[in-house]
């Protein structure tokens, strides 16, 4: 395979595991599982299963920060602790979560894989991004149209942007914003 090759399928490959709510970690990929509330700790060579991390309800989106310390998960919140389950039988799988609880991005250790912070941000978080200097975290929240912002090392929510419909399709450009004003950046209206 020639060098280009090489190139483009690292590419491709990067771009899935980016869609698919997958990211990196020096030699470990971390992969959201939203029906099992879990993240999938998985060794990049063989794809082996190295660990399994309780988190939040429906976890989404993961994203390791620059420095590849932390893995940063949007979820729903706690997963609902419910004395008596037929209470809710009635209901479909994820009516819960329609409910209107903000939900959580949870920090995870990449030395330990243990989850190290809960910080609450909006209704139904989706997406996360980590600035390039890894100061702040950056979450979409779809159900009420704002961008959570967070301060990586204090791990703790410092504003809320509000940035109109459609939230989740602008958050690549999250990734730009660094200074000014964030509203501008982040290509509200």
């Amino acid at each position: 395979m020639t060098r280009k090759n090489n190139w483009l399928l690292t590419a491709v490959q990067m771009g899935l595991l980016a869609w698919s709510g997958a990211t990196l970690a020096a030699d470990k990929v971390y992969v959201a599982n939203e029906g099992a509330d879990t993240v999938s700790v998985l060794d990049a060579a063989s794809f082996k299963t190295l660990a399994s991390v309780r988190v939040g309800k429906a976890p989404h989106n993961v994203q390791v920060s620059p420095d590849g310390k932390v893995v940063w998960v949007t979820n729903n919140g706690e997963p609902a602790q419910t004395a008596d389950a037929s209470e809710h039988k009635e209901m479909a799988q994820g009516s819960h979560d329609a409910m209107g609880k903000p939900g959580a991005v949870w920090a995870i250790d990449t030395a330990t894989n243990a989850v190290v912070a809960k910080v609450p941000v909006g209704m139904h978080p989706a997406h996360v991004v980590v600035s390039p200097d890894g100061r702040f975290a950056y979450i979409t929240n779809g159900d009420d149209n704002t961008v959570s912002v967070i301060d990586t090392a204090a791990r703790s929510l410092v504003a809320t942007i509000p940035v109109g419909k459609g939230v989740v399709a602008q958050m690549p450009v999250a990734a730009e914003v660094g200074s000014g004003d964030e509203r501008d950046e982040l290509g509200s209206g």
